[in-house]
């Protein structure tokens, strides 16, 4: 088996240096703030996760190609600061696709399983750090499963505001954590307004209910997925997580109304994914399979 391996800084240099020579590629994407404007990494955690990649069939798949989600590079409390993929990875990291990795075959025997493996480290904050580039006016609108303008949302959204912002933010907080019923995992995103109407969910409903009373009430908010470990080690893909961050003060902070949380254990939440529905997005640690009759599994 062979890796490929991502190191930032002088262990990138070293290690592109190296592994040209033996005629591999390695990009390295994304420019981090300053370090002194940096807060300080509290720990370093270790995520590791695998994935089936399945021919059931009696004749040979031609031409698959499977996309795979690695934590964000970069947020309020994680920096990825190492990757590794087995087997090698067919295409390099690239500035268009940095969280997500792709894996190639030409020819997929039938009746075959092969397991993907990826390793990430991860440096970790407890307090967050401030993300210069982002514009939170955008987590102002409506979008699909985020109905922040229907009239039921926008009518809650003003019996909950506060005399201040965060007075407003722990208003919705609590009316989403105490007035929504947990029923399980549902495959089905169904959002903001299902949530509000039908008062249960899963943890997609409970996050997008609360984004939708934020943005309603003029705060900037979004949807995040991931998995929520606090030691890192191997990853129960079955538990993947949707959860909130809310714009206060300057800074991004996690709400997970779901869990009862609200800015506590902030760094314990792995985010892989920043969930658009207008995109199309789901919860989905797999991004993308093509190859006629293949399948997918999620390792526990």
């Amino acid at each position: 088996m062979s890796f490929i391996r991502i190191r930032y800084g002088m262990a990138a240099l070293v290690a592109a240096l190296f592994l040209s020579v033996l005629g591999w590629r390695i990009s390295v994407t994304g420019v981090s703030p300053k370090a002194e404007d940096l807060p300080p990494e509290d720990r370093r955690i270790h995520v590791r996760y695998r994935i089936s990649v399945q021919n059931p069939s009696n004749g040979a798949a031609e031409d698959v190609w499977v996309r795979v989600r690695v934590p964000l590079g970069e947020t309020a409390f994680q920096r990825r600061v190492g990757l590794a993929a087995e087997p090698a990875l067919s295409r390099d990291v690239s500035p268009e696709e940095s969280d997500i990795l792709v894996f190639h075959w030409d020819l997929f025997p039938p009746h075959t399983t092969r397991i993907l493996t990826v390793g990430v480290d991860l440096d970790i904050r407890e307090m967050p750090l401030k993300m210069p580039h982002d514009n939170p006016e955008i987590f102002l609108k409506a979008e699909p499963l985020l109905e922040s303008d229907h009239p039921e949302i926008q009518a809650l959204a003003v019996t909950l505001k506060g005399d201040s912002e965060f007075k407003t933010i722990e208003n919705i907080f609590s009316w989403v954590s105490l007035n929504l019923v947990y029923e399980g995992y549902v495959r089905e995103n169904r959002g903001a307004l299902y949530g509000l109407l039908h008062k249960t969910g899963d943890c997609t409903e409970f996050a997008a209910l609360f984004v939708a009373l934020c943005r309603a009430n003029g705060i900037p908010a979004r949807m995040m997925g991931g998995y929520v470990a606090p030691e890192g080690g191997l990853l129960d893909l079955g538990d993947y997580h949707n959860w909130a961050m809310f714009y206060h003060g300057g800074y991004w902070r996690a709400a997970d109304p779901q869990k009862k949380r609200l800015m506590e254990e902030e760094g314990s939440y792995i985010v892989f994914q920043a969930i658009s529905f207008s995109d199309g997005e789901g919860r989905a640690i797999v991004a993308g399979l093509e190859g006629r009759g293949m399948r997918v599994g999620l390792n526990r």
